[in-house]
């Protein structure tokens, strides 16, 4: 297996991959697929952290990091919005996630993120040191349980402070 950049030729692949893994998550709404058409489309697109894990030239999992912003009385933050991550109904329990995960932040880091935000199921990204994002101090104006709204603190950063509200496009 293979994890590499997306390319514009695997977008239509992507949009179609992504409708049908989503129609097995946990945490879902329909339009996960659309979701990533307009971050592709924003402002906060992120070419070069969008990947897909490819095998035997087939793509069997994606993970799309796009900017936001994190804002409160006294300052304005830049931050990653990690959605979706999507991996192949027959490829689960693989490591395929935890290979696209680990890219993921890894090429955050490089890039001098400090958090990455997600909405998702806590049972699965506590795996990977993601925490309810009220506890590092951040809200949305999102009408979605507390529980789904995940963060986690990434690379060597002396931000102490990450309280505030994040923008979290949908």
């Amino acid at each position: 297996m293979i994890i590499r950049l997306e390319q514009e030729n695997d977008f239509p692949v992507i949009y179609d991959f992504t409708k049908e893994a989503f129609k097995t998550a946990k945490v879902k709404d329909g339009e996960e697929q659309e979701f990533v058409e307009r971050m592709r489309k924003s402002e906060n697109y992120l070419p070069e952290l969008a990947f897909v894990a490819e095998e035997n030239t087939q793509i069997v999992g994606h993970v799309m990091l796009t900017k936001t912003r994190i804002t409160n009385e006294t300052r304005t933050m830049d931050g990653l919005i990690l959605a979706p991550l999507t991996v192949r109904l027959d490829q689960r329990g693989k490591g395929v996630g935890a290979k696209l995960m680990t890219k993921a932040e890894q090429e955050s880091e490089k890039l001098g993120y400090s958090v990455i935000i997600l909405i998702g199921d806590q049972a699965y990204y506590n795996r990977y040191g993601f925490e309810q994002a009220s506890h590092l101090g951040i809200i949305t104006d999102l009408e979605i349980p507390a529980t789904y709204i995940l963060a986690k603190r990434i690379g060597k950063h002396d931000i102490e402070d990450f309280s505030g509200t994040v923008s979290i496009p949908v």
